[in-house]
């Protein structure tokens, strides 16, 4: 699943510092308890450097970490935006034996377009998703 060795070191807006070995892991983590802008960052730096079959894949939870973070900050219009692109990202990758529950999360990122204009207007009823990693 991951190509390459990868160690950053990540500081959180809540004062913790963490080192990152597999930032993929990590990245889910971070989406699973809001930290999406974080999220985003460790996964993209990943990103720019992997050349594997499963480049779209992260690149599809990049922008599912945008999208959450778009929702969170009540912006409906670049949810939907990245949602879709995340959408098309994730589609190849439906029903691979994954860590990663693509089939759960391209369903999740259904529910949020349908949702994402009402949240807009009330960020605080904003339900987070949560990535589902296969054990």
């Amino acid at each position: 699943f991951l190509s390459s060795v990868f160690i950053i070191m990540l500081h959180l807006a809540d004062g913790t510092c963490i080192h990152i070995s597999d930032p993929i892991n990590t990245g889910i983590q971070l989406i699973n308890k809001g930290f999406y802008f974080e999220a985003h960052e460790v996964l993209e730096q990943f990103w720019r450097s992997d050349h594997s079959r499963y480049r779209n894949l992260y690149q599809g939870l990049i922008q599912v970490s945008v999208c959450l973070f778009h929702l969170q900050r009540g912006n409906h219009q670049g949810a939907i935006k990245l949602s879709q692109k995340a959408f098309s990202n994730l589609l190849p990758y439906l029903d691979e034996n994954l860590p990663v529950d693509v089939n759960m999360l391209v369903s999740d990122l259904k529910k949020i377009e349908q949702k994402a204009p009402e949240i807009s207007k009330d960020p605080k009823s904003f339900n987070p998703v949560t990535i589902l990693q296969k054990l």
